[in-house]
């Protein structure tokens, strides 16, 4: 149970991201434009690069997307949170419906990625695997 208000905290975060984004881009469209966005994507990949971010990047990532509101509110723990919501979200129900997102990072192969980033990227890929078969 624990985690399960932390899910949904973390989905109330996503929605107020999405109210804020969709508000700022309204500001620059003609009134015969649409606007399509897809927040949990825009938030997913920004939790996976925030997994590698410190300091100040890392304090406005979890303020713009609000990550900050919730409770248990470190960087591992909201990623823990993300991969829970991502099986929520994912797992399939039955035959008639499937929910597909691809969320993936590719980074420049001249850089050096710091090690722990890369080792809770793979712990949490693998948190994912255990916790949501099927997917």
């Amino acid at each position: 149970i624990g985690s399960q208000n932390e899910v949904w905290e973390l989905s109330k975060a996503i929605g107020r991201f999405a109210l804020s984004l969709y508000k700022q881009l309204s500001l620059s469209r003609t009134p015969d434009a649409n606007i399509f966005m897809s927040p949990i994507s825009i938030s997913t990949a920004f939790a996976m690069t925030k997994l590698g971010a410190c300091n100040r990047t890392l304090q406005q990532i979890m303020k713009v997307f609000e990550f900050d509101t919730i409770k248990e509110k470190t960087s591992d723990q909201v990623h823990f949170f993300f991969a829970k919501l991502n099986c929520r979200l994912y797992r399939k129900k039955g035959d008639a419906t499937e929910l597909v997102s691809a969320n993936r990072l590719f980074g420049d192969k001249s850089l050096i990625f710091n090690e722990t980033y890369q080792n809770i990227s793979e712990m949490s890929r693998s948190q994912v695997m255990l916790h949501c078969p099927g997917i």
